[in-house]
């Protein structure tokens, strides 16, 4: 719990700090490999080198309000308008290195939706929260939870101290969550004016956030693969310079002793009236060095 309350210090500090300095800062995990020479992406990535297990990724969820009810055996943590966004931290030392989805932070920490849409439980031992808000700050373990479409978040909680007293606005809040190991960031061009950016964690870097991003800079289209959800289909498309990639598949086949991990991308590139398969290998890495 320590390491969670420097983790949240920190963590705050980068994140009050002015808008010219919040851009990520890229952690010696990263790699960043040059254009591929044609829209299919015959060159592979280097491999990056292997990360280590020890390492964390810290979630921060902002929420614009967030409600407690308590009185039971877990309470049940509420928080609203959330933007469907969260931040995430390499560490340590903690430096902000981008965002994604809260489902997609949810499922990296190891959570699975239930099938009719209800809380569901985190694997355990759990991660630990740390609830910052106006009047003071609230420190917890994580048992279920359930994350809506407009990215409203509900979490079943077992506080560390003692209980907070039911309320239904506590205000805007900050949530941390600590922590998956990872990361190893890997960042590729797809085509002109498209991007990949492939987040691997996991003790042995066995699942990853797939972001693809457009000509305008922003993440225009996201996914999840895991060992247990190797392959899903991204539904929208992205626009890139005179460009726009569609019907995109992303594939993971995890690291072994005996191969390295990969991340593959397929799908319809349209540059006028010109049309092309696109698959490409967008991310290589090996297992951590004590995974």
């Amino acid at each position: 719990m320590r390491r969670l309350v420097a983790a949240m210090s920190i963590v705050f500090l980068a994140a009050c700090s002015p808008a010219g300095s919040a851009d990520p800062t890229p952690s010696s995990a990263s790699s960043s490999a040059g254009p591929s020479p044609s829209p299919t992406g015959t060159a592979m990535p280097a491999p990056v080198r292997p990360g280590s297990a020890g390492s964390q990724v810290i979630f921060v969820q902002r929420a614009e309000d967030a409600s407690l009810v308590s009185g039971g055996d877990p309470i049940r943590l509420t928080l609203a308008r959330t933007q469907n966004e969260i931040s995430w931290f390499t560490g340590a030392p903690q430096r902000l290195a981008g965002t994604m989805t809260t489902e997609q932070a949810l499922l990296s920490l190891g959570w699975r939706p239930a099938e009719d849409g209800t809380t569901a439980e985190m694997p355990q031992p759990g991660p630990n929260g740390l609830l910052a808000t106006p009047t003071g700050d609230i420190a917890f373990g994580v048992l279920r939870v359930n994350v809506r479409p407009d990215g409203t978040l509900a979490l079943d909680i077992r506080p560390l101290g003692p209980e907070p007293a039911t309320n239904s606005s506590l205000g805007a809040v900050a949530l941390t969550l600590d922590g998956v190991a990872g990361a190893v960031e890997v960042i590729r061009d797809v085509a002109p004016g498209i991007s990949s950016r492939v987040i691997v964690t996991g003790r042995r870097n066995q699942q990853a956030v797939v972001q693809l991003v457009g000509a305008d800079g922003l993440v225009q289209e996201s996914t999840f693969v895991a060992i247990d959800r190797p392959s899903t289909g991204i539904i929208g498309s992205v626009t890139g310079t005179g460009n726009e990639l569609s019907d995109v598949v992303v594939t993971l086949f995890p690291p072994r002793e005996e191969r390295l991990g990969t991340v593959t991308l397929t799908g319809k590139l349209v540059t006028g009236d010109a049309e092309v398969t696109v698959t490409q290998v967008v991310a290589r890495w090996s297992l951590p060095v004590n995974g």
